[in-house]
């Protein structure tokens, strides 16, 4: 059984508050599956992106993409997408920029939990314990 945990990325929200990473992070294409993360830093960070691939991946023809950034809209179920336009990718550069701000996400959460005082990050924090 494969584990997807290592690719699983939880403290976006926390780093993403450095807009300066934002070009950083920007992918040549996007891929949304269902409805937009509600993340408003993620919603702003896409927003700020020019020049990106965005692909809209619904099995209705409903658009979930509030922002106007759908360059393609394909009327598809996740796993005839990925059956269909599956790519082994060769390179994990882009996916080991966001492990290592996962990681330094983490490490940065881990020392709000010692908070006296309840704050969004000790809250974040103590809902991944559980």
């Amino acid at each position: 059984k494969k584990h997807f945990s290592d690719v699983v990325i939880s403290t976006y929200d926390a780093f993403l508050a450095d807009k300066d990473l934002w070009p950083v992070l920007k992918p040549d294409c996007v891929i949304q599956f269902g409805q937009i993360v509600v993340s408003k830093r993620v919603q702003q960070m896409v927003a700020s992106w020019d020049n990106v691939e965005y692909i809209e991946v619904n099995p209705t023809m409903d658009s979930m993409n509030p922002m106007g950034k759908t360059t393609i809209h394909m009327q598809a179920s996740i796993d005839m997408f990925t059956h269909l336009f599956a790519v082994k990718n060769e390179s994990n550069a882009y996916l080991n920029r966001w492990q290592r701000l996962e990681v330094a996400g983490k490490a940065q959460l881990s020392t709000a939990i010692e908070e006296p005082s309840c704050f969004e990050g000790r809250t974040i924090r103590e809902l991944q314990q559980h």
